[in-house]
C-alpha cells in the first residue's frame, strides 16, 4: 500500500496535471509562433493562382488589409484602398485577405462582387502571414521591409490614413 501511494503521488494527481499544461503552453508557443513569423520562403496563393513568398517581398512595404463580407466598415474602405493600390502601385503591395475561410473560387467571386482591384489572400492551413487574424475587423497591418509589423491599424482605413501609417514607419528606419 505505501509504494503505491508513492508512486501515485509521483505521477499523477496534481503534478502529472502541472506537467500536462506544461507541455501544452510550450507546444502552443511554438506552434503560435511559427504561424506568426513564418520562415521567409513560406508564404500564400492569391485568388488569381499566383504565388508570393516571403523572400521576394523582403525589402519591401507590404500592407495586409483583414476585411469580411459580413463587414460593413470593411466593404466601405475597399474603394479607399482601390484608389490606394492605384497610386502605389509598385511602392507597396498591398494584398487584402478574408477573415472567414472561403475556397480560391469563392474569394474571386467576393473579389469581382465588391470591385477589390488589388491582390486578396486565399486563406488555407498553409497561408503564413507575419501577422495574426485580429480581435475585430477592419484590421490592416502595415509590414515594414525588414518583414515586420511596423503598424496595425484598426477601423476603416483611407488613403490618408496609409500614406501616413507609411510616412511615421519611413521615419524610424
Amino acid at each position: 500500500m505505501t509504494n503505491e501511494k508513492k508512486v501515485t503521488g509521483l505521477f499523477g494527481g496534481k503534478r502529472l496535471l502541472y506537467i500536462a499544461i506544461a507541455l501544452i503552453a510550450l507546444t502552443g508557443g511554438w506552434l503560435s509562433q511559427s504561424l506568426v513569423n513564418p520562415p521567409s520562403s513560406s508564404g500564400f496563393t492569391t485568388s488569381d493562382g499566383q504565388t508570393h513568398t516571403w523572400d521576394e517581398l523582403q525589402g519591401r512595404w507590404v500592407i495586409i488589409n483583414y476585411f469580411a463580407p459580413w463587414c460593413a466598415p470593411c466593404l466601405r474602405e475597399v474603394p479607399q484602398l482601390n484608389a490606394f493600390f492605384r497610386q502605389n502601385d509598385g511602392r507597396v503591395t498591398l494584398f487584402a485577405i478574408n477573415y472567414d475561410p472561403a475556397t480560391r473560387q469563392e474569394v474571386a467571386a467576393l473579389k469581382q462582387q465588391h470591385n477589390m482591384q488589388f491582390p486578396v489572400i486565399v486563406a488555407t492551413p498553409d497561408t503564413r502571414l507575419p501577422v495574426s487574424a485580429p480581435p475585430a475587423l477592419p484590421a490592416t497591418y502595415i509590414i515594414n521591409p525588414q518583414g515586420q509589423v511596423s503598424q496595425r491599424l484598426l477601423g476603416e482605413v483611407t488613403v490618408e490614413r496609409l500614406n501616413q501609417a507609411l510616412n511615421a514607419g519611413l521615419q524610424t528606419l
